[in-house]
């Protein structure tokens, strides 16, 4: 739809900013490789805000659980005449679960071993008007997508201020190991001649 307004959009001469650039967000994904500690950021250009619903996070689990149970029990062909409970999941688990850190499989390329690197998302520029797309459609164990039957209250006032990237930080140092070694060698001279001129501590 938004490419379809575009193309309209430039064949106008007013000058206005195309609708997609209105919607546009920049996210910023960072991997740290867990086996060097190097961080490697990588940014992407979207028209909207997709998040996941993580159905674990239900506020009214044990209800929906007990509906289950009942609806089991009932006879086939018996006419279900109780509302179905559905699960509802606060929109902040979005949220956290849009910026939540990922163990992913990582083949490091400083040490060249497979390993696992942690990656987290954030916003690295808002838009004007923001879009947020709902993940309803999974992919079942049967490999199949199925769609969530559940409930997402859309809060009154959203901050997601928390969400924002401060940009790529730079990584300290890692201690170098031939330090330590310099270390021992320093206490050990320092022991022996302690010793040989029978010099007290």
């Amino acid at each position: 739809m938004l490419a379809k307004l575009d193309r309209a959009q430039r064949t106008d001469t007013s000058g206005l900013a195309l609708t997609s650039k209105l919607m546009e967000i920049t996210t910023e994904a960072k991997l740290v490789d867990l086996q060097s500690g190097k961080s490697r950021y990588s940014t992407e250009k979207t028209a909207m805000l997709s998040l996941e619903i993580p159905v674990e996070a239900a506020v009214n689990s044990e209800e929906v659980k007990s509906y289950e149970e009942r609806s089991a029990k009932r006879q086939k062909g018996e006419k279900d005449e109780e509302a179905p409970v559905k699960p509802e999941v606060p929109f902040r688990a979005c949220l956290d679960r849009f910026s939540g850190e990922v163990r992913v499989e990582y083949k490091s390329p400083v040490t060249g071993l497979n390993g696992e690197a942690a990656k987290t998302t954030q916003i690295k520029t808002f838009p004007k008007y923001l879009a947020i797309h709902m993940k309803r459609y999974v992919l079942g164990e049967d490999w199949r997508p199925k769609k969530l039957d559940v409930m997402v209250a859309a809060p009154e006032d959203l901050d997601l201020s928390f969400l924002r990237s401060p940009g790529p930080q730079v990584s300290l140092p890692a201690t170098s190991p031939y330090l330590s070694i310099y270390l021992y060698i320093y206490i050990y001279i320092y022991i022996y001649w302690k010793c040989l001129f029978h010099v007290s501590f």
